[in-house]
């Protein structure tokens, strides 16, 4: 149950002796604080209110066959905590329980204005009502009629600094309003310029791959029509261009996908990890033979939401990762397998391979990251950045567990289908 609004004693008498009808609010409208005249108008004790629900003390009426305004306050309070600004409803009738339960038709004008915490939320709304049958039984008399004079210069008092305070709080949202517009022109203009980098890059890559191409072929024509006038150093200078070009080719391929990977659509849709599996293990069975590797999945493995390009794409990095960084006098082994927990799958694949120092854990997602030189085992570097762009897309997670020399883990979240 929440507690009381903290402050003074002195403070807490003077809301009590307010002479508007007021009641103070925390974020999820439960009651702090009434003011007397709250209380006399409302026909409850300050002991049965404070603490509970403001809609549990303030049911509707079983009797009204048009019940609107507890729909309508609702509402109401809902546009302060989101809009942080002050909220008022016109006056509407709200029947009130009396102490023996039967109602009492009433109408009720409602003020509603938001208490900030120190980071801008909302954290107390002062809710302030006007009553007319509550007005009329309070009206002054020959007897009262000072006293009923001098409460209504408070009133009036207290109904200026609530404009001045309103005025202020609209001059404020203006600003915001106006910071906002030019934000959302400087994200606007940060969208178009990364969209013509991205657009630069890939006609970059894309033109580069053509002479690649072309470098690689006529010098595969050279060694073979050509070879038997080479000595050893000319077939060797003409080997390692035929790789760098290789090389490179690979490098602008990744760098391709990686950068289409940043702008395309996904759609994530229900699909089979049994599948994908079996296909990526079918591309990769030729090269599982020339390792001798041995490839274990625990079947049946579960659905998910994902999408099946994408999904297919990681577990070809991982699967091939994970035949490729092993030793040479060791028989490659990979185990795949899932679990499940609440409303997500976790696919793990987990190798005995060299495994990878616990400082580089999260550091080999990160583009162009190579642990190891390239002549013990060739890659672009780009592999695991492209698996982590794809499960970010796909709204997933990756992660790896690792031991040097013994192994690695490499594991996947996503959603699961349904």
């Amino acid at each position: 149950m929440p507690k009381a609004v903290a402050g003074t004693a002195e403070f807490q008498a003077l809301f009590e002796k307010a002479p508007g009808l007021c009641v103070a609010l925390d974020s999820n409208f439960f009651i702090l604080a009434a003011s007397d005249n709250y209380l006399r108008a409302s026909m409850t004790r300050r002991e049965d209110i404070v603490g509970q629900h403001l809609f549990d003390v303030f049911p509707n009426n079983p009797a009204d066959a048009r019940p609107t305004a507890l729909h309508n306050l609702r509402h109401s309070l809902e546009r302060v905590i989101r809009d942080r600004v002050p909220d008022s409803l016109d006056v509407q009738r709200y029947d009130i329980r009396r102490p023996g339960g039967e109602f009492e038709e009433r109408y009720w004008s409602v003020v509603n204005t938001p208490i900030f915490k120190e980071h801008g939320e909302v954290k107390y709304i002062i809710q302030c009502v006007g009553d007319t049958a509550f007005a009329q039984r309070e009206a002054p008399d020959e007897e009262n009629g000072k006293w009923a004079h001098v409460q209504q210069q408070r009133v009036a008092t207290m109904q200026n600094e609530v404009l001045t305070r309103s005025e202020e709080l609209r001059l404020a949202n203006q600003q915001l309003r106006v910071a906002n517009e030019e934000l959302a022109l400087r994200t606007a203009e940060l969208n178009d310029l990364l969209q013509t980098i991205q657009t630069f890059t890939y006609s970059i890559a894309h033109d580069l791959r053509a002479p690649l191409r072309a470098l690689m072929g006529f010098s595969t024509v050279v060694v073979d029509d050509y070879g038997d006038r080479l000595d050893d150093t000319g077939k060797s200078y003409l080997r390692h261009i035929k790789d760098a070009s290789q090389k490179m080719d690979r490098l602008l391929k990744d760098m391709l996908a990686y950068g289409q990977l940043t702008h395309v659509e996904v759609t994530a849709v229900p699909m089979s990890l049994d599948s994908a599996v079996t296909t990526v293990l079918e591309d990769l069975s030729s090269y599982i033979r020339d390792r001798n590797a041995v490839v274990e999945v625990h079947r049946p493995l579960p659905s998910v939401i994902g999408n099946p390009a994408l999904v297919n794409q990681v577990l070809l990095n991982l699967i091939d990762n994970a035949l490729k960084f092993v030793v040479a006098d060791r028989v490659p082994r990979v185990v795949i397998h899932a679990s499940k927990s609440d409303d997500h799958v976790r696919l793990s694949i987990a190798d005995n391979g060299i495994g990878i120092a616990p400082a580089y854990h999260a550091r080999v997602f990160d583009l162009f990251v190579r642990l190891h030189k390239p002549a013990a085992y060739p890659g672009t570097g780009i592999g695991l950045a492209l698996v982590k762009k794809a499960m970010d897309r796909m709204m997933g997670k990756v992660g790896v567990e690792s031991t040097p020399g013994e192994g690695s883990c490499f594991w996947l979240e996503l959603r699961a289908a349904p």
